[in-house]
């Protein structure tokens, strides 16, 4: 391209800038290049260049570029705030933050630069801050919708979800086709445990757009919802998924080769080898394979890195991957690499866990553990599962996988240094202490119905609710308290307790409860151990689905099937009769945590030989062959 010699050098900026602007992005390049060949310290030239090198992925020629920008022009916060996006993109939070508030020091009134800022506030955590940059963007546009929609995510994560909803309300209002608006609502809203609305927002989101957290916050409130038949929640999770579908045709599935004498290559890929429950439950299993039998590969998705628990699981498999950053198609291509023999997906769509990856069928069986329903995927072809859980000729729910029932499909290290079982708390009140340490979301209305008829029929009764820092929402709270009023229970029969504490502290608590009640459809599953270990009997009602019978299952395995419900009504006739049986409770507190450390539940020994008995008999199925 030829430009006139009689221009000046900020005329020449002028047309590269407009080539720029036009998507021309080659020919704004060259013209960058030619003004630097003339004047290399031209500071805007340095800028322009790094900002298409960063819309081109970049990202490090980015960086490079516009720190010599900078470094030329200290006061150029334009350049600053591409810096700063730059820097994020490869990562880099802290120096991206620190230039994000340079530039927004430097353009108060710049509505990217504030946006940025606040972005790089709510990535790095810094939530109450993020809540004054986007508030600041508003001001300088109060018809932003992104900033708006922005604004309601961070106030999500203060708990503020009464405000959140109203700035997502505002977003849909300006852009009524802002996908993630309505997906930050449904958050909110599900927040609030209005799962109704909250799924209706899910599902508008993905009808104007996509992205996985969209799917899966769609597909995972399908499992608080009560009243849905089995045929309806499967088919509606189905639809949903679908669109996780990777474009173009997959490859086929490795075949299956194990050779004779060979140890069997078991894959388990989770985001929750942490102090997370499902980093718990895997402990056991990790560290009780045989390695005689099976080389165990770990595919870690922890994008806050590592912690205690997952270096001592790090210490107990043979290969550790780290996977955080690593694209779909380079983590299946990992594990095909890795010849893998038995691919085990853990906890399905919770949290960031990566089953999508199953799609690209990187091994010859594939296996769900922990899922909280049928994947749909017909890649897969196993659900793990025990009795209880789906008891042969009474299973209602619809999957597609083949069930494989092992004698447990639970299993718990057995805590360390733990508050002592203390005295039954009722034999030194006036009344008894129920307690739920849930996610509150599974306190859905009929539980919330049939818990108020179980405190009304004890007017001495009182109800402790605790999870994580929930109740430190006043509107949840407040939420709480008027629906059990509604009831007819008072206010004050509820404590609620939202502070941060200590494992420790969490499970001491339960040393002020008499009975745990377990809601439904979505039963507890490490809540319910923790409180069997501490010598809580817990109430359970036995659902159709596997969601609902996890809390039931534990009861089966310590002979305490009695307390596992038919119907509802029969759950307040177990609470009330146990309520009033202070004998019962009393020895059951005493003797609670012993019968758990005997039960299946933490018999690591036994239940690694059944899972390893049971990916035997898969790869035999696999090869046609029988024992």
């Amino acid at each position: 391209m030829n430009l006139p010699q009689d221009l000046t050098i900020e005329q020449v900026l002028n047309i590269a800038r407009e080539h720029h602007a036009a998507g021309q992005l080659p020919d704004a390049e060259r013209i960058y290049l030619r003004i630097l060949q003339v004047d290399p310290q031209q500071a805007e030239a340095l800028h322009l260049l790094g900002v298409i090198a960063h819309q081109l992925g970049g990202d490090d020629q980015a960086v490079a570029l516009i720190s010599q920008a900078v470094a030329l022009r200290p006061n150029f916060p334009e350049a600053r705030v591409n810096l700063a996006n730059a820097l994020w993109k490869l990562s880099r939070l802290p120096e991206a933050l620190e230039q994000a508030k340079v530039a927004a020091k430097g353009m108060p009134k710049s509505l990217e630069a504030q946006t940025t800022l606040g972005n790089l506030l709510a990535e790095t955590g810094q939530f109450q801050s993020a809540v004054a940059a986007y508030r600041k963007a508003i001001a300088i546009q109060p018809r932003y919708a992104e900033a708006h929609s922005n604004l309601g995510n961070a106030l999500i994560q203060l708990k503020r979800y009464k405000e959140a909803i109203r700035q997502c309300q505002k977003a849909i209002t300006i852009q009524p086709d802002f996908a993630e608006a309505h997906n930050n609502l449904g958050i909110a809203r599900m927040q609030m445990r209005q799962l109704d609305k909250a799924l209706a927002s899910y599902e508008h989101s993905l009808a104007l757009g996509f992205s996985y957290s969209m799917v899966v916050n769609c597909v995972n409130t399908l499992l608080y919802l009560p009243g849905l038949e089995p045929e309806e929640r499967y088919q509606r999770a189905a639809k949903h998924l679908q669109k996780l579908q990777p474009d173009g045709e997959m490859p086929p599935r490795p075949e299956l080769t194990l050779l004779p004498g060979e140890r069997l290559r078991v894959g388990y890929l989770s985001s929750d080898f942490r102090n997370h429950p499902v980093g718990h439950n895997m402990l056991p299993l990790l560290q009780a394979h045989d390695p005689r039998q099976v080389e165990s590969f770990v595919y870690a998705e922890l994008a806050d890195g590592e912690d205690s628990i997952s270096q001592t699981i790090k210490k107990h498999v043979d290969h550790w991957r780290p996977t955080y950053g690593v694209g779909d198609v380079q983590l299946a291509e990992t594990i095909r690499q890795d010849r893998i023999h038995i691919m085990v997906y853990i906890a399905g769509f919770f949290d960031k866990n990566r089953i999508i990856i199953a799609m690209q069928r990187p091994a010859p069986i594939q296996v769900s553990m922990f899922s909280g329903a049928s994947t749909t995927f017909d890649c897969i072809d196993y659900w793990l599962t025990d009795h209880r859980l789906h008891p042969e000729g009474e299973v209602k729910e619809r999957f597609c996988e083949t069930l494989w029932r092992l004698p447990t499909l639970f299993n718990y290290p057995i805590p360390e240094q733990m508050p002592d079982v203390g005295p039954l708390p009722m034999e030194k009140s006036d009344g008894v202490m129920f307690g739920s340490f849930n996610n509150p979301t599974k306190i859905t209305a009929p539980v919330i119905r049939l818990w108020a008829q179980i405190l009304t029929q004890l007017p001495d009764a009182r109800l402790m609710l605790k999870f994580k820092t929930s109740y430190q929402s006043p509107e949840l709270v407040q939420q709480m308290r008027a629906a059990f009023k509604r009831h007819g229970v008072h206010p004050k029969r509820l404590l609620m307790i939202g502070k941060e504490d200590t494992r420790w502290d969490h499970l001491n608590y339960y040393n002020r409860v008499d009975i745990a009640l377990d809601p439904f459809p979505f039963s507890g599953a490490t809540t319910t151990f923790q409180a069997l270990w501490m010598g809580v009997p817990v109430v359970a009602l036995m659902g159709d689905y596997f969601i609902g019978r996890m809390a039931g299952s534990f009861l089966g395995h310590l002979g305490l099937e009695e307390l596992a419900a038919a119907s509802e009504a029969h759950y307040l006739e177990i609470a009330l009769k146990l309520a009033q049986d202070v004998k019962r409770l009393s020895a059951l507190r005493m003797g609670m945590r012993q019968s758990v450390q005997a039960s299946p539940l933490c018999d690591h020994h036994s239940y690694a030989r059944a899972m390893e008995q049971a990916y035997k008999e898969m790869v035999f199925r696999r090869q046609g062959e029988s024992l």
